[in-house]
C-alpha cells in the first residue's frame, strides 16, 4: 500500500506516529493528520459501524484474586464476547471483521492463546 501523502510502502502504523510527525509521516502536518483521522472516525459513524473495545482496568485487577492474570488476554477475550454478543443480537449472518494489534511475542501469544485453548477441548 502506498500512502500519497507518505510516498513509502508499510504495512501498519499507529496514530501516535501520524499525529507525531514521525517517520514515514514526517512531510505530515498535524492540522493534516487531524483532518484525516476525523474523516475516518466520521466515516464509522456515517456508516454506523460498531466499534467493540476491550479494556481492562489494571488497578481493579491488581486488587482482586486474578491479580496475576494477562491483562491483554482478559481483555481480548472481553472483546471477543462482545462481538458474539453484538452478532447474536444484531446480526445473525456473522460476517464481521476483527481487527487486532499485531504487537509483540507477548501480546500475539495472548491473543492466540484462546483459540488454542478453544481447538484442543475435547
Amino acid at each position: 500500500m502506498v500512502a500519497p501523502d507518505v510516498g513509502e510502502k508499510f504495512e501498519e502504523f499507529h496514530a501516535s506516529d501520524v499525529l507525531a510527525g514521525n517517520k514515514p509521516f514526517e512531510k505530515i502536518k498535524r492540522a493534516r493528520a487531524i483532518e484525516i483521522f476525523s474523516t475516518a472516525i466520521n466515516a464509522v459513524d456515517n456508516f454506523n459501524i460498531p466499534v467493540i473495545y476491550g479494556a481492562v482496568d489494571l488497578r481493579k485487577l491488581y486488587a482482586t484474586d486474578y491479580a496475576t492474570a494477562n491483562p491483554v488476554d482478559i481483555s481480548f477475550r472481553i472483546c471477543v464476547k462482545l462481538i458474539e454478543d453484538w452478532f447474536a443480537e444484531h446480526d445473525s449472518s456473522g460476517l464481521g471483521l476483527l481487527i487486532c494489534d499485531n504487537g509483540d511475542q507477548k501480546v500475539k501469544h495472548a491473543v492466540r492463546m484462546p483459540f488454542i485453548c478453544f481447538a484442543i477441548e475435547p
